[in-house]
């Protein structure tokens, strides 16, 4: 490696970790539930979380509280075996604390915000035992800047609504914490959850770095 180069590559690797997350059977594709935490009742046997109403399944995929990120994508796959209000999908940072809270009500995807719901996503049409892909995309977490984006498409990746600019909805979770926990909790009908990912965004410091590797090679 170039004397110029090994410098700039230390403060590259210097800045936040992007590996410290592991998303553990995400797809169940092994048929079972292992690397979640359930409470109540809840299945992996059909390839998929199965979830019955009062049951939820957790995962903490960060190794420690810092290891939370920042900026993110997290995809989830749900149907719902009734569609009403008190299904619960929970973006969580450590410990379970909420940070985003979602559900569907009507034509709409809401989020909790400090004690009531406000609508995120508008105009969706939810049909019982049908697969949905909620895409949510968050950006500053740990900030007072912190915000995040929800796409719903059907499982052909056609659109169904997407929100509007920048969400601040957040539940009473301070603004300092990252995101680490994905929580899924079912109502009466129950909900089958599927293809859980989560991939960390780089951070502006890591960009920064990979800028200045560009620029190093540029000059050499």
């Amino acid at each position: 490696m170039s004397p110029l180069i090994f410098p700039a590559f230390c403060l590259l690797m210097s800045g936040p970790a992007l590996g410290a997350i592991s998303l553990v059977n995400g797809d169940f594709s092994a048929n079972n539930l292992n690397g979640w935490t359930v409470t109540g009742t809840a299945s992996g046997a059909s390839g998929a979380a199965a979830i019955s109403s009062g049951g939820q399944i957790l995962q903490d995929f960060a190794a420690t509280p810092s290891d939370g990120l920042v900026n993110w994508n997290a995809s989830f796959q749900v149907s719902f075996g009734a569609v009403n209000e008190a299904h619960r999908i929970r973006l969580e940072s450590d410990a379970g604390a909420d940070l985003i809270t979602i559900r569907i009500s009507g034509t709409s995807v809401q989020a909790f915000n400090a004690g009531t719901w406000a609508n995120v996503v508008t105009g969706a049409t939810f049909t019982s035992n049908t697969p949905y892909i909620f895409t949510v995309s968050g950006t500053n977490f740990g900030t007072a800047s912190r915000a995040y984006s929800v796409l719903l498409t059907n499982t052909s990746l056609v659109a169904i609504g997407t929100s509007t600019g920048n969400v601040s909805f957040f539940h009473a979770t301070p603004n300092t914490q990252l995101f680490e926990t994905f929580t899924f909790g079912a109502s009466t009908g129950g909900i089958t959850v599927d293809n859980v990912s989560v991939v960390p965004e780089p951070t502006f410091t890591l960009l920064g770095g990979l800028g200045m590797l560009a620029l190093i090679r540029r000059r050499r």
